[in-house]
């Protein structure tokens, strides 16, 4: 009785291990297969790193910008109803390391997974375990997010899912490369997101998101190994789902393609009242108020009274990039000529105007300001959700500051052109620049290569330029009026200058010959006249 009790216990473990080494030659077989969805996807996420840029034809210092903010996962967008962001996110990435890393992770671990579950379902797990990823995203109220770290975290998850559900006919080999690695992999993913991610800007909840998806797919859909004795599922639902999905994702694309050169509106900023130093100022509610220190914004809830009164700028961080300062005009800004003339602009049409790349302003009273930093893409944005901060057009005092504080200045002048002295008086005005006031003898050309320039600036009652780091201004008397310094400050020195200065007097019209040596200069022919300005 025990023999025949032994034969067929010996025949099931022949057959079982039989089974099993036919299941690892065909899994092993199948592995080797070459993908057909994966290369497909790389080549995409490349396309789409390369091009998108071009197409947003921006002039920034930063082309990829105007495509994130069309593409990305921005949370404020989402909520509003931008439903394709959620799709589009993962197509694009913050830079070339970014991008060659998730195309590392997506041939890895997509090609077990597609070896297994073939193109259609790998699919599907694909754009399930991103769509997942960016849902659990909004838990975290990211501002903005890109990149196919989902998706990538989803392909993990179910290769740890196919590994499960052949455990008992997998040798050690094939338990390590689909069970116990990728677990290792999720694992210091995580942790790393959990020491890391608030430096380093991750979003921990779209990689769990996505490898929570990838591992409940992985357990729904049946692989297609062949000869497991897995239940064949009908193909027809298979193409249905993936049709469905891919129509979704193109039309996904298609919207943000569209706003690629469209600004997206933020919503409008509460607005609560506050008096400052007398003044009544409309402030955003909601929005952490800090104090800027080097160039971070310190704080949650500033008293702006105490903090303007203190020298102090008070700073709003605005999402997705960007900040909102509020100061003293001459503690934000050089209060030049292009400063002033972005003021009266905007006190004119109480909107907001750029006076530099990067920067908007609008002033406030007599000597307060709104100064919005953000990359170019993003100041239009944030520009017409400010709107309900500004006060009315007409409201402010924009006035050209007195040249360095100096209200000795205009005596300094006129004491200057008072005193007839062999050598000219020079005024220092600062930044390098100084005011020189003598005879138009001792201060002109000998050679009279200064005529033709002092009769333009004469009849345009103007500073002109007479050669790199000299600027001249014919004053009555026979006097002139000579600016020193860098070519940088001295169109800014001129312009507040001219206030101080009388009017000037109509040189007579200079002769043939200075006219042609007025002209020969440029051209680089030669000429007696030596400058007289070193």
């Amino acid at each position: 009785m025990a023999a025949p009790d032994r034969e067929p216990q010996s025949n099931a473990d022949r057959e079982h291990l039989r089974q099993q080494l036919i299941l690892q030659h065909l899994l092993v077989k199948t592995l080797r297969r070459q993908p057909r969805l994966i290369p497909l996807l790389v080549v995409g996420l490349v396309a789409a790193h390369v091009l998108l840029p071009s197409l947003a034809r921006s002039g920034g210092s930063n082309p990829t910008l105007p495509v994130i903010l069309a593409f990305g996962h921005l949370d404020h967008a989402i909520r509003a109803g931008q439903w394709w962001r959620l799709l589009s996110s993962w197509v694009l990435h913050q830079g070339s390391f970014h991008l060659f890393g998730n195309i590392l992770f997506l041939l890895v671990l997509g090609r077990p997974v597609e070896a297994a579950w073939g193109p259609a379902r790998t699919w599907l797990i694909c754009l399930g375990a991103g769509l997942a990823g960016s849902l659990l995203a909004l838990n975290a109220h990211t501002p903005i997010m890109v990149g196919a770290s989902g998706v990538i975290m989803g392909l993990c998850g179910a290769t740890i899912a196919l590994g499960i559900r052949l455990w008992p006919r997998l040798s050690g080999p094939l338990r390590g490369a689909l069970v116990y690695g990728p677990v290792a992999f999720l694992l210091l993913r995580l942790t790393f997101d959990g020491l890391f991610g608030e430096v380093e800007h991750l979003n921990p909840q779209a990689h769990q998101g996505g490898a929570l998806a990838g591992f409940v797919l992985g357990m729904v859909l049946h692989p297609q190994l062949p000869g497991l004795g897995a239940r064949r599922m009908r193909r027809g639902w298979t193409r249905l789902a993936v049709a469905a999905s891919s129509f979704v994702f193109a039309v996904a694309l298609g919207q943000a393609l569209g706003h690629l050169r469209h600004p997206v509106r933020l919503p409008s900023v509460v607005t609560q009242e506050v008096t400052v130093g007398g003044q009544k100022l409309v402030l955003p509610a909601g929005l952490q108020r800090g104090l800027l220190r080097r160039g971070q914004c310190v704080g949650e809830d500033t008293n702006v009274d105490w903090a303007l009164q203190t020298g102090r700028t008070v700073c709003f961080p605005l999402e997705p990039f960007g900040m909102l300062l509020l100061d003293r005009r001459d503690r934000l800004l050089t209060l030049d000529v292009n400063d002033l003339a972005a003021m009266r602009a905007a006190d004119q049409t109480g909107r907001l105007v750029q006076s530099e790349p990067s920067v908007m302003l609008y002033p406030l009273g007599e000597n307060l300001l709104w100064l919005l930093q953000a990359p170019d893409p993003a100041l239009r944005w944030h520009a017409s959700a400010l709107i309900p901060l500004l006060p009315p057009p007409g409201s402010a005092i924009v006035r050209s500051p007195p040249l360095l504080g100096r209200w000795l200045l205009p005596w300094q002048i006129a004491l200057a052109l008072a005193v007839d002295a062999p050598l000219p008086e020079a005024i220092d005005l600062g930044d390098g620049v100084q005011l020189l006031i003598g005879d138009n003898a001792a201060l002109q050309d000998p050679r009279g290569r200064d005529v033709v320039p002092l009769a333009m600036a004469g009849r345009a009652r103007q500073f002109m330029r007479l050669q790199p780091g000299v600027m001249a201004y014919p004053l009555p008397t026979d006097r002139l009026a000579v600016l020193l310094g860098p070519d940088s400050r001295l169109d800014d020195f001129a312009a507040r200058l001219l206030p101080n200065l009388p009017p000037s007097i109509i040189p007579p019209p200079p002769s043939l010959a200075a006219w042609l040596d007025w002209l020969a200069t440029p051209l680089g022919l030669p000429s007696p006249a030596t400058p007289a300005f070193k």
